[in-house]
């Protein structure tokens, strides 16, 4: 009986659920620098300060414009630059947002609404009409419904002030209400789940007080029940002397990692119980005796202790030390997985005494770091790591810890933890679990990954294709045992050509000089020989060019009216960004320029012997930086100029006339320009037996049309973008129109995990995970992924790296290029003839067709989250014709084909 009332009551809290509020310091109470804690004028317009006037609480945020049409002020809460900032939506939900105001004028709710689409940041404005103020406080409220046609994303929100318009306003708010939303899965469980912590507090001759959050908790018998919320709650104790020989002990069996986590004083600040007090001047506590009970001395009649006690309810919780957030993480058997820890605080002053504690399952263990470098800052050596074996004896234990100078509140570092499976895992209910302790009284509670084990990876090297990574993080920056195991298992998943930079890589030369299986390419930074662009320490070959280049003053460009500076260098360090005039190199300097660049290339092809060819990362146009652009407006380029298109020489065509009068035309003789310098370049390399292949965006066809002759590889489309079927009619149009123009039959195409890996402030929250959902890596995804890329540009794939292939994906790309492996000749060579299939339940751009003579290759996709009955109809067979699946024992009709399709997979039919 007493369950059934249980279950009652739990289903009862449930149904009437209180709103989620989704705004951090809606109320204006937290104030920092004398302005709101998380809100900022977003125009910089008019005048914005607190003012104690409020509605509720202390402050409130009095606003005033400056009298300018438009948003001429803007009180606004959420990041949105840099990445995707704001408050989590959802398609569809019905959200409320509400201010309490008064003063005069008008004002309007300001809503952004920002969503990775296609592997770029969308926004979408989300306009409201205009409230009137009058001089009473009064409460303003909008419904909103996010259009279910978005993607989910974020929200910022913001009051925009019109015309003359003077407001005081307080207790902002954003509210999901479940009950408004029956129909849209609820999100927020994460940020309002309470997780209960059990103390018992026993005392002797002390009276003890305990807050959380800054309210009062009440005990029964000793017993405290801490109601814990995702995110950091502040723990608190006011502990009262009765005698000398006061004490009292702390014991939580359930988390017991919090029983001696404190600090103390006998000083009192007013503001001890809030998150972001600096607690650093306090003592911490040492406990008396081992265990799990704690004993504390009292010195003084009254004394003061704290704890700060981290929660998130799940590995990729709102304070998340893994990054980008996965859902459940593939790990494949025999093989590694590198996980990124996201390192900084979430306090407003640094961390100290920072400790990562892993726990992995004995089949499971953390790989040697000793020879990892530390002055690498995105793969931050711990300062010690330390190695036992549990209590149980179950589970490898290690202790991570890093210098306070990489836990910033104001930047944030990362490190790479590789653990390889030692022997083979069970398949179900593995976990790996950490925690992070900080400070002497910063404590997280323990959260497990769900750890999923796949096969082996099991790929193939490809002939033709190309599975390609682009510029993988050096091995200067990883340890030896990190870096043998990262290239077997990328060679193993079908990995067979790598461009890395020249600088500081030579480590390759170990893994992969006997290693017939992959090519090597190598990557000079930037678009080296043409423009250099580099932060730090520069490399020898870059010193070289520039001595050439004040050997040759012709060389150097004129930037537009002078600016910027064409070097900045100081020391051994510094910031280059710059171009070679492309009239002289390609002109009267040719023969110069290309002796200096046989020289670097033969140096640089002396490291390493096996590379095959030079990789030019171009991403450049004549007015991509505002409109002035970074490209060389000397005598000599405007003479060449005027005589393309038969301007007067009497005519004085300054920059700015350029820029306004002839901008078309400068750009497309900036195009024929740069296919000049690639062939000078090429010329180069094919004298050397090495290749050229080059980057640039899909969009720049004249650049295309310009260099179709004189490369030997192209990479581009998709982009960064998710190669899923929304994608594929991008895919299927951007080659051909590339095909048609350059008269070429294969591109390598481009697909990118995640982006902006920054160091500033937050970047670890604002990873752009190019996915469908924007958030989460989709690790099954790639097998389809690779699949469709290849079947619309023949030629091959860059993957970027194996750093960021996490959680899993290396052994779905193996799934991929084992497929094509067995089909290769089509996918190379065949041409896409999508209407020689149909089916009631598929059509493009789920079904796609390889065809070459007689023969095709049908590729079936189902991106939904259930198995699928597909059947598929061939037209157009000729008589004896026989039908296959990949790895499928069996007889096969090849008219009509009955398949079932696995969630988020692809089966692949053979006519032949």
């Amino acid at each position: 009986m007493g369950k059934i009332i249980l279950l009652f009551l739990f289903c009862s809290i449930s149904v009437f659920a209180k709103p989620y509020e989704l705004l951090s310091n809606g109320d204006f109470e937290k104030i920092e620098n004398g302005k709101p804690l998380g809100w900022s004028n977003l125009t910089k317009r008019g005048h914005m300060e607190i003012t104690e006037d409020a509605q509720k609480g202390k402050y409130a945020v009095h606003l005033q414009s400056d009298n300018l049409s438009g948003d001429n002020l803007i009180l606004y809460t959420g990041v949105n630059h840099g990445g995707i900032g704001g408050y989590l939506v959802i398609p569809g939900g019905k959200y409320r947002i509400s201010v309490m105001a008064r003063g005069k004028g008008e004002f309007t709710f300001y809503l952004n609404f920002s969503r990775m689409s296609g592997g770029h940041i969308r926004s979408t404005f989300l306009r409201d009409s205009t409230y009137n103020l009058t001089y009473e406080w009064t409460q303003y409220s909008k419904d909103i419904v996010i259009p279910d046609n978005l993607e989910i994303g974020k929200l910022s929100v913001g009051i925009a002030l019109y015309g003359n318009t003077d407001a005081t306003v307080d207790n902002v708010s954003l509210s999901f209400d479940p009950a408004d939303n029956p129909n849209v899965e609820n999100i927020y469980d994460s940020q309002s789940f309470i997780r209960n912590v059990p103390l018992e507090i026993t005392t002797c001759n002390a009276v003890v007080q305990v807050y959380l959050n800054g309210k009062k908790v009440h005990s029964s018998n000793n017993q405290y029940n801490l109601e814990i919320s995702e995110g950091i709650n502040v723990v608190g104790m006011l502990v009262t002397r009765k005698k000398d020989d006061a004490s009292f002990a702390i014991n939580s069996l359930d988390y017991p990692a919090i029983n001696s986590r404190w600090k103390t004083t006998c000083q009192y600040n007013a503001e001890w119980l809030s998150r972001d007090f600096d607690d650093s001047n306090w003592e911490i506590v040492r406990p008396e005796s081992a265990g799990k009970i704690t004993e504390l001395n009292l010195t003084e009649n009254v004394s003061y202790f704290r704890q700060l006690i981290l929660w998130n309810k799940t590995h990729y919780g709102q304070n998340r030390l893994i990054v980008p957030p996965v859902k459940i993480y593939g790990f494949p058997t025999g093989g590694i997985e590198t996980f990124r820890l996201a390192l900084y605080s979430p306090l407003t002053q640094n961390f100290h005494d920072f400790e990562v504690y892993l726990e992995l399952p004995l089949e499971f263990k953390l790989l040697d770091l000793d020879t990892l470098k530390e002055s690498v800052k995105d793969n931050v050596k711990p300062s010690s790591i330390s190695h036992n074996l549990s209590d149980n004896g179950k589970y490898n234990v290690y202790k991570l810890k890093y210098d306070s100078k990489f836990l910033s509140p104001d930047k944030t570092f990362y490190t790479l933890v590789p653990i390889k499976m030692n022997i083979p895992a069970k398949k179900e209910n593995i976990v790996f679990k950490y925690s992070r302790s900080a400070n002497g009284n910063f404590t997280e509670l323990m959260q497990t990954i769900p750890i999923n084990i796949l096969p082996p990876v099991n790929g193939r090297i490809l002939k033709k294709i190309k599975i390609q990574q682009y510029k993988s993080i050096s091995p200067a920056e990883m340890s030896s045992e990190h870096i043998g195991e990262y290239v077997k298992q990328c060679v193993n998943a079908g990995c067979n050509s790598i461009i890395i930079s020249s600088s500081n890589n030579l480590l390759y030369n170990k893994y992969l000089k006997n290693n017939s299986k992959t090519d090597f390419f190598m990557w000079l930074q930037g678009s080296f020989p043409m423009r250099l662009k580099l932060w730090g320490e520069v490399p020898a070959y870059v010193k070289k060019m520039i001595a050439w280049m004040n050997d040759n003053p012709d060389a150097k460009p004129r930037y537009y009216n002078d600016r910027p500076k064409h070097l900045w260098i100081s020391g051994n360090s510094g910031v280059y960004y710059g171009i070679l005039c492309p009239s002289y190199i390609t002109g009267a300097g040719k023969a110069s320029y290309q002796e200096i660049l046989k020289k670097l290339f033969t140096e640089e092809f002396y490291k390493y012997p096996q590379a095959n060819g030079l990789f030019i990362d171009w991403e450049e146009s004549p007015w991509r930086k505002t409109q002035t652009g970074l490209w060389c407006f000397c005598d000599r380029c405007k003479a060449a100029f005027m005589r393309k298109y038969k301007i007067s020489a009497n005519q004085m065509l300054t920059d700015e006339t350029i820029r306004d009068k002839y901008n078309k035309q400068w750009d497309e003789f900036r195009a024929e320009l740069d296919g000049e310098v690639i062939k000078v370049i090429h010329e180069v390399c094919a004298d050397m037996g090495k290749t050229l292949q080059v980057y640039q965006w899909e969009g720049d066809l004249k650049f295309w049309k310009a260099c179709s002759k004189v490369v030997d590889v192209f990479t581009t489309v998709p982009g960064n973008s998710p190669a899923n079927g929304n994608r594929q009619r991008y895919i299927d149009s951007s080659f051909e129109k590339l095909r048609d123009a350059m008269g070429i039959n294969f591109l390598i195409g481009q697909r990118f995990p995640f982006l902006n890996v920054g160091r500033e402030k937050d970047s670890w929250r604002n990873i752009q995970v190019c996915s469908a959902d924007g958030f989460f890596l989709q690790q099954k995804e790639w097998k389809s992924e690779i699949l469709r890329t290849i079947a619309g540009v023949h030629g091959g794939i860059d993957i970027q790296n194996a750093m960021q292939l996490s959680s899993g994906a290396l052994y779905y790309i193996g799934e991929a290029t084992r497929i094509i492996s067995k089909y290769e000749d089509l996918f190379f060579e065949g041409k896409r003839n999508d209407k020689l299939v149909q089916s009631a339940q598929l059509a493009y751009p789920n079904l796609l067709v390889l065809q070459k003579g007689n023969e095709r290759l049908i590729l079936a996709f189902n991106e939904s989250d259930n198995p699928i009955e597909v059947v598929v109809v061939n037209k157009q067979l000729k008589n004896g014709q026989k039908a296959e699946l990949f790895e499928k024992e069996g007889q096969f009709d090849p008219i009509n084909i009955s398949l079932t399709i696995a969630p988020h997979d692809v089966e692949i039919i053979h006519i032949k």
